[in-house]
């Protein structure tokens, strides 16, 4: 997995899904920091004070939710891409 983005996108989504922090702390390195239109490069002990709490909306998996977490990990190309190539695949 460790070299599969794919799969490291949805283990991170499942943890999410499963309110399982230790699983989502097991795949974010130490020197982790998070951006996103409401957060600029917040370190890893900020991104658990702040989003963490939010898996508790999570209740489903869908690869457009996939897609959505991807945007703050990947440039927008990349996820264009990916975002692409899961609808051709899922239209297949």
């Amino acid at each position: 997995m460790k070299h599969n983005p794919g799969a490291i996108a949805r283990a991170s989504y499942r943890a999410y899904v499963d309110k399982d922090r230790a699983a989502i702390e097991a795949l974010i390195a130490e020197d982790f920091h998070f951006t996103s239109p409401l957060d600029n490069r917040i370190d890893r002990a900020t991104y658990f004070a702040r989003c963490w709490p939010n898996s508790t909306m999570l209740a489903g998996s869908t690869s457009s939710t996939l897609c959505l977490m991807a945007i703050s990990c990947s440039s927008p190309t990349r996820v264009a891409a990916r975002a692409a190539s899961a609808s051709a695949t899922a239209k297949s």
